[in-house]
């Protein structure tokens, strides 16, 4: 990562297993002579701050979740500060939802996407933060087994900033005026 970043501790998560099954092999029965196992997992979680210059996160273990990737990959991008001078635009928010069918046992996902309109804006901020996680498998018995890296990933965040006018402000603003003239009046009395 560029810069100075920050180190999010580590946390922890617990999994359990049981056997024996049912019948079919599918679900851990509740009760009868049931085993837990118990295991470990470290997060290393690395945050770089906000930043509307040029960020790059290099990840050099590569993306080993679910594929054998092991190829570096280094996600980067800019931010910007433009003034758009009162400009009236439109912005385009996604929604994505992901439901679990327990039935069918299938994934739906559904999207959607709705406009809002600003009107009036002065300035637009884009920033950017680098983002990268490790995730570790502690053994049962460190000593025998190793520890391993179970997923990793070099994230990029992106963040839009608006600078709208807003009427409250204006209002305000238009009041103390008003107060100040009918002050000055009165005075002059």
């Amino acid at each position: 990562m560029k810069g100075t970043g920050i180190g999010d501790g580590l946390q922890s998560a617990t999994a359990k297993a049981t056997t024996p099954t049912t019948p079919n092999g599918k679900a851990p029965t509740p009760y009868g002579n049931a085993s837990f196992i118990s295991g470990m997992r470290r997060y290393l979680n690395l945050i770089h701050p906000w930043t509307t210059g040029f960020a790059k996160v290099h990840n050099a273990k590569g993306s080993v979740w679910r594929t054998n990737n092991p190829g570096a990959i280094t996600p980067q991008a800019q931010g910007y500060d433009i003034s758009l001078g009162g400009a009236d635009i439109t912005v385009t928010h996604y929604w994505w939802g992901i439901t679990w069918n327990r039935t069918l046992s299938t994934l739906t996902t559904t999207t959607r996407t709705y406009k809002q309109y600003l009107y009036g804006v002065g300035r637009v901020v884009s920033m950017v933060r680098p983002r990268l996680i490790h995730d570790y498998n502690v053994p049962l018995d460190p000593d025998s087994d190793p520890i391993t890296n179970i997923w990793q990933a070099a994230r990029m965040w992106r963040l839009k900033v608006f600078f709208v006018p807003e009427p409250t402000g204006l209002l305000m603003l238009g009041a103390g005026i008003a107060t100040l003239l009918g002050l000055s009046r009165m005075r002059r009395r």
